[in-house]
């Protein structure tokens, strides 16, 4: 039996347990907390310094280069792997792959058949 699932779980946690998101305090794009040491909508409890560095420069300030070093930053360190949910999944697709199909209604990934062409 799973009794705590986190490894670790905090009073913040529990606080947010699917309590939904809202970007706070003003709803301009910022880093927010979901990926920051200790931040109670971090349930993975990714800890990085950097990342909490540019996540404090995308929330305290209106430049749009702090947001783009922070997504840049977390897009190379991958804190988590997406996974597509059907209801809102959407597929982009580059030109030169094949093999893939249409979103699969069982959420089905076959990258066994994936391939690549020049055009």
């Amino acid at each position: 039996m799973i009794t705590d699932a986190f490894g670790g779980s905090t009073a913040a946690d529990m606080d947010n347990w699917g309590g939904g998101w809202i970007f706070a305090p003003d709803y301009y794009p910022t880093g927010d907390e979901i990926f920051s040491t200790g931040a109670g909508s971090n349930g993975g409890a990714y800890s990085d310094p950097k990342n909490d560095a540019n996540t404090v420069a995308s929330t305290s300030s209106n430049d749009i280069k702090a947001l783009n070093t922070y997504e840049d930053y977390l897009a190379q360190q991958l804190p988590v792997i997406w996974i597509p949910v059907a209801d809102s999944a959407l597929s982009l697709v580059k030109k030169t792959m094949h093999g893939w199909d249409p979103q699969d209604p069982l959420l089905q990934l076959y990258p066994e058949n994936w391939y690549f062409t020049s055009s």
